[in-house]
């Protein structure tokens, strides 16, 4: 199973969202300027403004015991992204720390030519999704060899967006 959609402008979908919030909690503006500041990134600036608008989300497999999935998401700054995801992370870790908690150790390696990373949350093992930038797109799945047969299906030209029934299920606008 996969889903296909489509986001125009990431950033301003945030600024739709955070406002939509405010609605509820007059607070939340000054609640994310206080995390940003806290944690040392702009969500505007340095996530949303780094995405394209294409996403894709499919399920790989089967879902029991543990669900196998993978993902696309259209990159616009990769490098800025994979800095933002780096500054999350460690301040996740001091987070953890505060509260007797291990964290999250971010493995680096090379498969193919490529940069993989992996997510490894110290405190939930068993969980490690890994992701890779690609052609343009942040590729994720639940796990490393996941994450390695959808850069294969890629590189060998099967992907969804090289489908030929793809096209015609997507809308015109």
């Amino acid at each position: 199973a996969a889903a296909l959609c489509g986001v125009k402008n990431p950033a301003k979908l945030l600024d739709a969202l955070i406002q939509m919030a405010s609605t509820k909690n007059p607070d939340v503006v000054r609640q994310l300027a206080d995390m940003e500041a806290k944690v040392g990134i702009r969500l505007r600036e340095d996530l949303a403004n780094t995405l394209g608008s294409d996403i894709t989300i499919a399920l790989d497999g089967p879902t029991l015991p543990s669900p196998s999935w993978k993902a696309s998401v259209e990159v616009n700054d990769p490098a800025r992204l994979q800095e933002t995801i780096e500054r999350l992370v460690a301040a996740a870790n001091t987070e953890a720390k505060q509260h007797g908690k291990q964290g999250i150790e971010l493995a680096k390696s090379q498969s193919n030519g490529r940069t993989l990373y992996t997510l490894k949350p110290l405190d939930l093992p068993g969980f490690e999704p890994s992701y890779s930038f690609v052609d343009g797109y942040l590729v994720v799945a639940s796990g490393a060899p996941i994450l390695n047969r959808a850069m294969r299906t890629h590189d060998n030209g099967n992907s969804l967006n090289s489908s030929n029934r793809l096209p015609s299920l997507v809308p015109a606008d």
